[in-house]
């Protein structure tokens, strides 16, 4: 239902994007929508009213969308706000400035997206710094009214120069960057050089260890190269960049053609995820449907380990490695395993004697007059809205280019062709 009710929204939104929101001053595009309930009717009024009118003096629209859910589909609530602003109407001039929130209680996310042109009106810091001052508003017990206020005056004075956010870090490169990408001149590295770089420090020394034995079996028996690359940050790159920049400057690479491919793990807090780059022979092998099925499987681990979950990073990439020489042997990787497929066998099976069994007992059941007969004292509490925690803050600026697709091709920094894919967690 919630899904619905925020797909009709979506769909209510979009018929009116068809008509500029500029155009006429009548029935303007709501720029506060609110599934939640976290404001009074009133308060909606005036914080429609007040971006609309400080809009046209600033020159840059703002957007804050409350939402129950995200449709099916999107993952983050800036895929949400990605949608709607790349539908139509927000976005104020002829480069479309604007600065949309997004919050989705069922996922537990917020996001703050913003942007003009084909780039980004906030820098990275001031997009953390209103995202934390929402996330202080949401869990104190502040009038969140308020809160949205403030918000709205601090985008303003960020677009307009009148504020300044911590200043975003001057942008270093790695070490392993070339000082001058024109003159780099393309080399094999040694066999006995490390395969697994873990510059985040996600794995255990046994868990590198045995990452290295797998792929040093992967190089003999398939004649192709891979390594392991954890970082810190994301460097200013795009997550594709930096993989294949990775291998290609640091020498990976069989053959001519430098067969073999790069997982990246990206820890960046403003921007973490993963990505495969393939080169090479490997390009080829890694298809569309080969990324998918890796990156389902991935996926689950690097979320528990974002999670806090003791190695379980590295228990995720020995089996990503497992599933990497069985693309590179060309046959296929599935997202079940035999033992799994026998539990659910056993548990149905189990289930459905039980079942027969407990159909006869159910003619003594009679139907509760009240609710509260069907719960267990002390086991039912209210939580207010305010209280609830949004546990994770997704700052991501609009990208020109997807990563959450395999096969695709580009090329790195240095020119040479790589295909692959990825995804966040």
């Amino acid at each position: 239902m919630k899904r619905l009710c925020t797909i009709l929204l979506a769909l209510v939104l979009a018929a009116l994007l068809a008509v500029p929101a500029w155009a006429t001053d009548e029935d303007p595009l709501p720029r506060v929508v609110d599934q939640l309930g976290w404001l009074e009717a009133y308060d909606v009024t005036e914080l429609n009213g007040y971006i609309l009118s400080r809009s046209a003096e600033e020159g840059t629209d703002i957007a804050i969308l409350l939402l129950e859910a995200l449709p099916d589909g999107m993952e983050y609530p800036s895929d949400y706000a990605d949608y709607l602003y790349e539908s139509g109407s927000y976005g104020y001039g002829d480069s479309r400035r604007c600065v949309m929130l997004t919050v989705d209680w069922e996922g537990g996310l917020l996001a703050v997206t913003s942007y003009e042109g084909d780039g980004a009106l906030l820098t990275d810091a001031q997009t953390q710094a209103v995202s934390d001052l929402i996330l202080d508003y949401i869990n104190s017990d502040a009038p969140l009214a308020g809160a949205f206020t403030d918000f709205i005056d601090q985008v303003y004075d960020y677009a307009a120069g009148r504020r300044t956010a911590p200043e975003d870090a001057p942008v270093a490169l790695p070490d392993w960057y070339p000082a001058d990408v024109a003159s780099f001149v393309d080399f094999h590295t040694a066999a006995s050089t490390h395969r697994v770089v873990d510059d985040a420090d996600l794995f255990t020394d046994g868990q590198e260890a045995a990452m290295a034995v797998k792929i040093a079996a992967m190089r003999d028996e398939y004649n192709m190269d891979f390594v392991v690359y954890t970082s810190p940050s994301a460097y200013g790159m795009e997550h594709n960049m930096l993989a294949a920049d990775f291998y290609q400057f640091n020498g990976y690479g069989v053959g001519d053609d430098f067969s073999g491919g790069v997982l990246l793990i990206c820890m960046d807090p403003m921007d973490r995820g993963w990505y495969t780059a393939t080169c090479g022979r490997y390009m080829d092998l890694y298809t569309s449907q080969a990324n998918e099925r890796l990156n389902a499987r991935l996926q689950p681990w690097l979320v528990r380990g974002a999670e806090g979950e003791s190695d379980a990073y590295g228990q995720g990439v020995l089996q990503y490695l497992d599933d990497t020489a069985t693309v590179m042997s060309g046959k296929k990787v599935y997202n079940y395993t035999v033992p799994a497929v026998l539990a659910v066998i056993a548990f149905l099976l189990v289930g459905g004697i039980t079942l027969g069994v407990e159909r006869h007992k159910m003619k003594t059941v009679r139907q509760a007059a009240d609710a509260e007969e069907y719960l267990v004292p002390g086991s039912f509490h209210l939580r207010r809205h305010r209280d609830f925690y949004l546990h994770r803050t997704v700052t991501r600026h609009r990208r020109e280019s997807s990563t959450k697709s395999g096969g695709g091709g580009f090329s790195s920094s240095g020119g040479r062709s790589f295909g692959g894919g990825g995804g966040k967690f």
